[in-house]
Protein backbone atom coordinates (compact mmCIF):
# COMPACT_ATOMS: atom_id res chain seq x y z
CA UNK A 1 0.00 0.00 0.00
CA UNK A 2 1.31 3.52 -1.47
CA UNK A 3 0.19 6.56 0.13
CA UNK A 4 1.49 9.88 -0.69
CA UNK A 5 2.57 12.70 2.12
CA UNK A 6 0.39 15.25 2.77
CA UNK A 7 1.72 18.92 3.39
CA UNK A 8 5.31 17.27 2.82
CA UNK A 9 4.90 15.54 5.98
CA UNK A 10 4.29 11.44 6.72
CA UNK A 11 0.57 11.64 7.72
CA UNK A 12 -1.85 8.99 7.37
CA UNK A 13 -5.84 8.82 8.73
CA UNK A 14 -6.48 6.89 11.78
CA UNK A 15 -9.94 5.96 13.20
CA UNK A 16 -10.34 5.82 17.37
CA UNK A 17 -13.57 3.66 17.88
CA UNK A 18 -15.39 3.78 21.23
CA UNK A 19 -18.80 4.08 21.51
CA UNK A 20 -18.49 6.11 18.26
CA UNK A 21 -15.46 6.84 15.89
CA UNK A 22 -13.56 9.57 15.33
CA UNK A 23 -11.21 10.17 12.55
CA UNK A 24 -7.49 12.14 12.65
CA UNK A 25 -4.56 12.58 10.28
CA UNK A 26 -1.79 11.58 12.16
CA UNK A 27 1.77 11.76 12.14
CA UNK A 28 3.94 8.62 12.25
CA UNK A 29 6.37 8.77 15.31
CA UNK A 30 8.71 6.19 15.29
CA UNK A 31 9.83 7.33 18.43
CA UNK A 32 6.82 7.16 20.50
CA UNK A 33 6.10 4.00 22.16
CA UNK A 34 2.24 4.20 22.08
CA UNK A 35 -0.43 6.15 20.22
CA UNK A 36 -1.44 9.60 21.12
CA UNK A 37 -4.63 11.27 20.66
CA UNK A 38 -6.47 14.28 22.30
CA UNK A 39 -7.57 14.30 25.77
CA UNK A 40 -10.84 15.07 24.69
CA UNK A 41 -11.50 11.55 22.54
CA UNK A 42 -11.25 9.51 25.77
CA UNK A 43 -14.36 11.26 26.65
CA UNK A 44 -16.19 11.55 23.63
CA UNK A 45 -15.41 8.27 22.63
CA UNK A 46 -16.51 6.89 26.27
CA UNK A 47 -13.11 5.01 26.04
CA UNK A 48 -12.03 2.76 29.18
CA UNK A 49 -9.19 4.01 31.47
CA UNK A 50 -6.52 1.96 31.69
CA UNK A 51 -4.28 3.66 34.53
CA UNK A 52 -1.63 6.89 33.95
CA UNK A 53 2.25 6.36 32.71
CA UNK A 54 4.90 8.32 32.66
CA UNK A 55 6.39 9.63 29.16
CA UNK A 56 9.35 11.00 28.48
CA UNK A 57 9.68 14.06 26.73
CA UNK A 58 12.08 16.28 24.76
CA UNK A 59 11.35 18.92 27.71
CA UNK A 60 11.25 16.37 30.34
CA UNK A 61 8.67 13.84 32.03
CA UNK A 62 5.03 13.79 32.16
CA UNK A 63 2.45 11.49 33.60
CA UNK A 64 -0.26 11.20 31.11
CA UNK A 65 -3.81 9.01 31.11
CA UNK A 66 -3.91 5.79 28.87
CA UNK A 67 -7.33 4.51 27.65
CA UNK A 68 -8.40 1.74 26.39
CA UNK A 69 -9.02 2.08 22.27
CA UNK A 70 -9.56 0.32 19.03
CA UNK A 71 -7.51 2.10 16.41
CA UNK A 72 -8.11 1.58 12.56
CA UNK A 73 -5.25 1.92 9.97
CA UNK A 74 -4.17 0.38 7.36
CA UNK A 75 -7.05 -1.77 6.26
CA UNK A 76 -6.71 -3.29 10.33
CA UNK A 77 -8.19 -2.70 13.35
CA UNK A 78 -5.61 -3.01 16.84
CA UNK A 79 -7.17 -3.29 20.31
CA UNK A 80 -4.57 -0.97 21.94
CA UNK A 81 -4.13 1.36 24.84
CA UNK A 82 -3.93 4.88 23.97
CA UNK A 83 -2.12 7.83 25.54
CA UNK A 84 -4.27 11.00 25.82
CA UNK A 85 -2.55 14.75 25.81
CA UNK A 86 -3.07 18.12 23.98
CA UNK A 87 -0.36 18.51 20.85
CA UNK A 88 0.16 22.47 20.51
CA UNK A 89 -2.22 24.54 18.35
CA UNK A 90 0.89 25.68 16.42
CA UNK A 91 1.15 21.09 15.39
CA UNK A 92 0.23 20.58 11.94
CA UNK A 93 -1.63 17.46 13.56
CA UNK A 94 -3.16 16.39 16.79
CA UNK A 95 -2.49 12.48 16.94
CA UNK A 96 0.59 10.85 16.44
CA UNK A 97 0.39 7.17 15.52
CA UNK A 98 3.07 5.40 17.58
CA UNK A 99 4.86 1.65 17.50
CA UNK A 100 2.20 -0.02 19.27
CA UNK A 101 0.69 0.50 15.85
CA UNK A 102 3.67 0.83 13.51
CA UNK A 103 5.79 -2.19 14.79
CA UNK A 104 3.08 -4.46 13.04
CA UNK A 105 4.34 -3.43 9.99
CA UNK A 106 7.48 -3.08 7.53
CA UNK A 107 7.51 0.64 6.50
CA UNK A 108 9.60 2.73 3.96
CA UNK A 109 9.52 6.71 3.86
CA UNK A 110 10.43 7.81 0.77
CA UNK A 111 11.06 11.42 0.83
CA UNK A 112 12.42 11.51 -2.56
CA UNK A 113 8.75 10.82 -3.67
CA UNK A 114 7.16 11.92 -0.77
CA UNK A 115 5.29 8.56 -0.21
CA UNK A 116 5.09 5.95 2.67
CA UNK A 117 5.20 2.53 1.45
CA UNK A 118 2.79 0.07 3.92
CA UNK A 119 4.10 -3.85 3.96
CA UNK A 120 2.82 -6.24 6.32
CA UNK A 121 5.77 -8.19 7.62
CA UNK A 122 6.49 -12.17 6.54
CA UNK A 123 5.45 -14.57 8.91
Amino acid sequence: MRIPYEDNLPLVKINVIGTSTKEFKTHLDFAATRTLVPTSTAKDLQLEFDSVVQVATASGTIDLPLFRAKIGVFEKIFNTLVLCYDLPEQAPVYALLGRDILDNFEICLNGKKKQITILEPDG
